[in-house]
């Protein structure tokens, strides 16, 4: 056992001063007042000084496999040509690149203390090629068909060795249906009953632009033309919002994550208010870089619908600072509170891939996921400090184990 003291620590019960953590192997035994602590016998005493230890952040989502393409990309108002930029960028990727850029993504995670990542992500990275101390991986396995429709058995032919690999690493599996722009309704039932069946979480981007919604509403615009181009059948179009196909047909299931949510009509919000369960990801700093409208997220908060933050990718962010996520969230909603920021990336996330009791809060039982930052404060400022820290993380801890710079 290894016994942690710092200044602070952060727990779901508030700020303990003088506090100890004890850990055993992979997960946290105790956590208390240092007094309270200082009579178990441990193996190794770790003193952090004048420290504030939180848990590690989570990352709602992100594609690590774009990574690679950071900054490559010129900004744009249209999101079709933003897409078919990517596109172009990806035809000259080989495994190696994206397997490259998986890894250079982690470290840049870990740098910034996160320690689970929810990686969307259309290529499988064998767990034996991952650095041997990264972030926890929810590796959500991307899915669409465009041009030929995937049938149950392919599916669960691909699913299948997918998930008994799970057990090779430190987090787990998930399934992302990409799109409903490229996504049959077809393929979301299958992609449900396989989530359904065996338990695991599914993420799916929904209403993230004016052009989703135009192709879906109206039938027009550059995004419809485009996939008709590339031979999609359109006869889901210019009859309802993506909200609505995706809701009021139940494609998926109800503990679904909504990564965006941007474009929202009058009428999504009564769909959205009888099918409760879901909770929605909004990625601050790539919703500033396509300029789009204010988040909704007063109205979100109002329906009881959790919000989450995450980094999406290099291919529309120039960092994967969860910190800069938190900050510029709370600068266009000032109102909100610190600790509720921190929620964001931490017990909410936890809570929709079905791990509440296990990332996300340094409680006993907990896996051992840790970080610490300098702090001489008070109990009252410790968020305030949490969000307006501005140096990498030097103090790491993953499943127990201490990267070798902390």
């Amino acid at each position: 056992m290894r016994r942690l003291r710092a200044r602070m620590a952060l727990t779901p019960d508030g700020p303990i001063e003088n506090a100890a953590v004890i850990t055993k192997a992979e997960r946290i035994a105790a956590v208390g007042p240092f007094s309270d602590l200082a009579s178990i016998q441990v193996e190794e005493e770790i003193d952090l000084g004048e420290q504030l230890l939180l848990p590690g952040l989570i990352n709602a989502h992100c594609h690590l496999e774009y990574t690679i393409m950071g900054r490559s990309i010129a900004p744009t108002d249209c999101f079709t040509q933003w897409i078919q930029s990517l596109n172009s960028l990806k035809k000259s990727c080989t495994n190696e690149d994206y397997l490259a850029a998986v890894k250079v993504g982690l470290g840049e995670l870990s740098r910034w203390g996160v320690t689970s990542v929810f990686n969307t992500a259309s290529h499988l990275i064998p767990p034996p090629h991952l650095p041997p101390l990264s972030p926890r991986i929810w590796w959500f396995f991307e899915l669409m068909d465009i041009r030929s429709r995937v049938r149950m058995e392919a599916l669960l032919g691909t699913v299948a060795p997918f998930l008994r690999g799970r057990s090779q690493w430190i987090g787990g599996v998930g399934l992302a249906p990409h799109a409903p722009y490229t996504v049959s309704a077809a393929l979301y039932r299958c992609i449900r009953f396989c989530a359904e069946r065996y338990a695991i979480p599914v993420s799916t981007h929904l209403a993230e632009t004016s052009e989703e919604l135009e192709m879906f509403r109206d039938g027009v615009g550059p995004l419809f033309e485009f996939l008709q181009g590339l031979g999609r059948n359109m006869l889901d179009c210019g009859k309802k919002s993506p909200v609505a196909l995706l809701l009021e047909e139940k494609l998926v299931p109800t503990s679904v994550m909504l990564v965006h949510m941007n474009y929202l009509e009058e009428d999504d919000w009564a769909i959205m208010h009888n099918h409760r369960g879901f909770c929605v990801i909004h990625c601050p700093k790539t919703h500033a870089y396509f300029g789009r409208e204010k988040f909704h997220f007063d109205r979100l908060r109002q329906y009881g619908i959790t919000t989450c933050l995450g980094t999406d990718s290099l291919a529309s962010n120039n960092s994967l600072n969860l910190f800069e996520e938190m900050r510029l969230f709370l600068h266009e909603h000032p109102y909100v509170t610190e600790q509720e920021v921190f929620k964001m990336v931490t017990v909410y996330p936890a809570k929709a891939v079905g791990q509440a009791h296990r990332i996300g809060r340094v409680v006993p039982g907990a896996y051992a996921d840790l970080i610490a930052i300098p702090y001489v404060g008070g109990q009252a400022d410790s968020y305030s400090a949490i969000i307006g820290h501005h140096h990498p993380i030097v103090w790491r801890m993953i499943h127990g184990n201490l990267f070798p710079d902390s």
